[in-house]
């Protein structure tokens, strides 16, 4: 290999990895994060009309597979989906974005047929916004604050098989973790178990959470 040959691979090399740290470097402005909003809820929208509302039997019956599915990875990772039952009805509908960075950036906008919730995923945690309304910030430890820093919900990530969802003192629901041995044409439960008896916030932060983690293991976080 000559001389020039190798300078000008190092110049390449060189300004290559220049390039990815200006690139990296470049944050979406709170502008452009409402404008990717507004077009994920427009794209989802043909996505959105069948979702049926989620009861008591369609928590039962939750699944961790999913319909009209797409993951891209070019400049950053682009996915979208809709969760359905083991039955294949449509139950909530998700539209991801990660932007090109160094460290994880990335919106998370999702449907069901009664809520509508919004992640903005940067700096280790996750603000959580449901039907418009703040909802707290999950942090990695997997504990959902509110704006007094006051305990809202949790997922503990500890066990094996589980993922316990708490919201305050009460254990409302476990989320499974996905199983190796079952193949991808068949439909695993997302649950082994939920409250009968959930009010109506337990209800919400408890599909937030689970519907965080679904998308995660999709996008490969």
């Amino acid at each position: 290999m000559s001389f020039l040959l190798i300078v000008l691979l190092i110049a390449v090399v060189s300004v290559g990895m220049l390039l990815l740290k200006i690139f990296s470097a470049v944050q979406p402005s709170d502008k452009q994060i409402d404008a990717d909003i507004k077009k994920m809820k427009a794209d989802l929208e043909p996505l959105t009309k069948d979702l049926l509302p989620i009861s008591k039997e369609e928590f039962e019956l939750f699944s961790q597979s999913q319909i009209n599915a797409a993951l891209k990875k070019k400049s950053g990772i682009s996915a979208k989906g809709v969760f359905t039952t083991i039955y294949h009805e449509p139950l909530v509908a998700y539209s991801y974005k990660r932007y090109p960075s160094a460290k994880l950036n990335a919106i998370l906008y999702a449907r069901s047929a009664d809520h509508e919730f919004v992640y903005r995923i940067k700096k280790g945690e996750v603000q959580l916004v449901v039907d418009q309304k703040h909802a707290g910030i999950l942090k990695d430890n997997g504990v959902l604050y509110d704006a007094r820093n006051r305990v809202v919900a949790s997922i503990n990530r500890e066990h094996d098989k589980l993922l316990p969802v708490l919201v305050e003192d009460r254990e409302v629901g476990n989320l499974l973790k996905p199983l190796p041995e079952v193949k991808k044409e068949l439909s695993q439960r997302a649950f082994e178990f939920v409250r009968h008896d959930l009010n109506d916030k337990e209800e919400v932060l408890f599909l937030s959470l689970a519907v965080l983690e679904l998308v995660n293991r999709n996008v490969g976080k």
